[in-house]
């Protein structure tokens, strides 16, 4: 039964894939362009690539992230009292947005709005606004940008009805990963390395590659209520069964186009 249930996610998640195929050649020429990646030479003929669409592409970034967004209410007819409450929201905002850029930095990322201001000016931007749970009884506020070329949506007449984040990491850290986070179950992902190569002399290297895939879905129970699912399998096996995520209303993972 859970077998078949991979199998299904991983097969729904390869006709997401390849619905978007197009988009994400588009893309793909367009930062191969970015980066400056030259054609493969072709004898009898010059390649000449510019420079000009990286560096107007760097230059747009830097107008956009030069200055850290202000967060502001505007202030009318308020008296004193609900005007010191309204700075007390500012301070909030920006004391949540410090934390989330305090935290993406750590991960090994440039700042929060530099990176987001890079994905609005590339085309489309993806991310995650959520709110973690620390040890003990603290909180984390938490707003991750997915890179929206491994994000593949898939709409219905009400608006976002599916999310596949698909991406490839190493062997090593999918398992660390899966066993290292509340919830997951490492189990088969770790037994399916093992018997790769037939015997344990020749199990998996921790250096392979190994796809991820993170489903997120909306269905709705018997009195007709939205219920937020998510379900995460590596490597073709089920690490994070189905789960009902009832902090969130819909699909908490908006994509859209910018630029």
């Amino acid at each position: 039964m859970v077998n078949q249930l991979a199998s299904e996610i991983n097969a729904e998640a390869k006709a997401a894939e390849q619905f978007w195929k197009d988009r994400n050649t588009s893309w793909a020429i367009d930062r191969a362009m970015l980066q400056e990646e030259y054609r493969q030479k072709v004898a009898g003929f010059e390649v000449i690539q510019s420079n000009e669409p990286g560096t107007q592409f760097s230059l747009g970034v830097s107008i956009l992230a030069g200055k850290d967004p202000t967060w502001t209410l505007p202030i009318t007819t308020q008296d004193p009292a609900q005007r010191h409450d309204m700075n007390k929201v500012e301070r909030f905002a920006r004391g949540v947005m410090n934390e989330v850029d305090k935290r993406w930095r750590k991960r090994g990322h440039n700042s929060w709005f530099w990176e987001f201001c890079w994905y609005v000016t590339s085309g489309a931007v993806c991310a995650f606004p959520h709110i973690e749970k620390l040890p003990g009884k603290g909180i984390a506020f938490v707003c991750d940008l997915w890179d929206p070329m491994t994000v593949y949506p898939v709409y219905s007449n009400d608006g976002l009805g599916a999310l596949f984040h698909i991406y490839q990491t190493t062997r090593g850290i999918a398992e660390s990963q899966a066993k290292n986070t509340e919830g997951w179950d490492a189990t088969a992902l770790i037994e399916k390395g093992r018997l790769a190569g037939g015997t344990l002399a020749n199990q998996a290297s921790k250096d392979d590659t190994v796809s991820v895939v993170d489903k997120w879905w909306e269905e709705k129970d018997e009195k007709r209520n939205i219920k937020v699912m998510n379900v995460v399998t590596m490597d073709g096996t089920i690490v994070k069964k189905p789960t009902h995520h009832d902090e969130f209303r819909r699909i908490p993972i908006p994509i859209s186009p910018a630029n």
